[in-house]
Order: structure tokens, then sequence, then C-alpha cells
């Protein structure tokens, strides 16, 4: 039988919510040069540059976080409203899930 990939199951039957855990994906290289957080995806020979924000998003995955506590990272860094710092992070998560660069666990 056909079986779907990771991102594509993810994407269709997966509900995010802030208690969702998150890590980083396997496939994808991560380094740091300049202050800045390169990706690299092998697979699709593509290189995205995070920014600051989307940086912090990125580390706190490595440790498997739940999407509020990386929420509350954000808030506390930037200083900005709990609503605005879910809402950011929520969609960091969604966008690099469905590109494959984020799991959930």
């Amino acid at each position: 039988p056909y079986r779907f990939p990771v991102r594509i199951w993810q994407k269709l039957f997966m509900t995010i919510s802030l208690e969702t855990k998150i890590r980083q994906a396997k496939s994808v290289v991560s380094y740091n040069f300049n202050g800045r957080v390169y990706l690299m995806d092998p697979d699709k020979n593509v290189v995205r540059i995070l920014n600051d924000s989307a940086s912090v998003i990125w580390k706190s995955a490595k440790r498997m976080k739940t999407i509020a506590e990386v929420s509350k990272i954000i808030q506390k860094q930037y200083n900005v409203s709990a609503e605005m710092a879910k809402k950011d992070t929520l969609e960091f998560v969604k966008k690099y899930i469905s590109m494959g660069y984020l799991r959930t666990t």
C-alpha cells in the first residue's frame, strides 16, 4: 500500500496546539554564522536564512519544547504580548512543519 510522507501525514491529520512538542527534522542541516541560523535541506538543494525570532524558535526545537514554552521565550526576549508571541510562534511552526523542517513529538 501507498504510504504518505511524514510531512503530508502531519499536515493532513495533526492538530497543532500550544502543548505540541516540536523538534528539528533530522534531514535538515543547520548552522550558525555571524549570528544567523542557516538551514540547509540537501534533498531540495535549498538554503534558508532565519531572522532573529525564527532562529530562537529553531534552536528551541532542538530541545523538544512545547510551542507554549517557545512562545514564552519569544515574549520575554522580544518584549511582545503573549498573544503576539503565540500567534507568531504557531505560524512559524506550522509553516516549517509543512515544509518538512520541523516535526512534532
